[in-house]
């Protein structure tokens, strides 16, 4: 299965798709997601407004890393956990009792 192929036109963006990114199962047997590591600035933004409600996940976390790369956003490797995030405001909110607001 394709997620965008090469001229036809897009739904989303005016033009034509330049790129073509589809699915695959590797010899091992994993699935894999092939973009040849070149998707357009209008590939990008075609395929996130296809799937961005979509319950594929491996695709979005594909595209979305694509687009982090492309904006030199650096990634965790591990997403926080839930806990991991209230560990964290609650250690920055500690001692901010006997700060005072602007005023």
């Amino acid at each position: 299965m394709s997620y965008i192929r090469n001229g036809w036109a897009m739904r989303f963006v005016e033009g034509d798709s330049e790129d073509y990114v589809f699915n695959g199962v590797g010899k091992d047997g994993n699935d894999y997601i092939e973009d040849y590591g070149a998707i357009t600035d209008n590939g990008i933004v075609e395929l996130l407004f296809m799937h961005w409600n979509t319950k594929d996940t491996e695709f979005k976390h594909h595209l979305l890393k694509r687009l982090a790369k492309r904006l030199n956003v650096k990634l965790r490797d591990t997403p926080l956990t839930d806990d991991e995030l209230m560990e964290d405001m609650d250690r920055k909110v500690e001692g901010m009792e006997d700060v005072k607001c602007n005023e």
